[in-house]
């Protein structure tokens, strides 16, 4: 049987959506998640369950990624206005947690992360953010340092304004960050895609963002990497 593939967000929002790609692809699914019985309203007992609060993982964060064949980390506190001290602990110090775990356990996948797109390329737009969430560009931007810094085999997804539409858009992939716009829209089902491809692809660039193509190209459904 393959290796799990550990997904850490997977009760809500894009993480679900990976969850349910994953498992349409017959690949077995461990999910970490801070409430099992949430976890399981969802999922049943399709996936294998962990209980892990990133903001206090302790051990069971290296018990969930032991023997796993990638990850894909997409949790970040709930949309809202959000303190800055849980900001710092869920979106910098959950993936700080994750990558020390991933070290000690030796860890060998491909560790995915998704996150903002517009941390280095500031807009207005995503400045109204980093006032509602207390500074989430600045640890955002550290927790994107610790993993690239990390020596695990790492790829950022940055994604543009989420929406609830279907997969299957033409998309408009780049490498590097890029700034937010009221037109730099893409589905959660479709970034959904793209993590998954980010996960296998074997050469690809590290630092990937993604939005519907501003133009149709006919090439909907299709995902092209950007190359390093």
């Amino acid at each position: 049987m393959a290796d799990p593939i550990v997904v850490i967000g997977g009760t809500r929002g894009t993480g679900t959506l990976v969850v349910e790609a994953l498992l349409r692809r017959g690949m077995p699914v461990r999910l970490l998640a801070r409430n099992e019985k949430k976890a399981r309203a969802l999922f049943g007992d399709r996936v294998e369950y962990v209980t892990v609060d990133l903001a206090a993982p302790g051990m069971a964060l290296e018990s969930g990624l032991r023997g796993a064949g990638g990850l894909v980390f997409t949790a970040g506190v709930p949309p809202g206005f959000a303190s800055e001290a849980l900001l710092r602990a869920v979106d910098f110090g959950g993936v700080e947690a994750t990558v020390q775990a991933a070290l000690k356990t030796g860890f060998k996948g491909r560790f995915v992360y998704l996150t903002t797109m517009g941390v280095h390329e500031r807009s207005w737009l995503i400045g109204v953010l980093d006032v509602v969430k207390w500074n989430i560009l600045r640890w955002r931007a550290a927790a994107e340092r610790t993993l690239q810094d990390s020596g695990l085999d790492a790829v950022v997804v940055r994604a543009g304004l989420l929406t609830n539409g279907a997969a299957g858009a033409p998309l408009e992939l780049k490498k590097g960050d890029r700034a937010v716009s009221l037109g730099t829209r893409v589905s959660r089902a479709d970034v959904a895609e793209v993590l998954l491809a980010a996960l296998t692809a074997p050469v690809l660039a590290r630092d990937i963002s993604v939005i519907t193509s501003p133009t149709a190209s006919g090439n909907a459904g299709a995902i092209v990497l950007p190359s390093p």
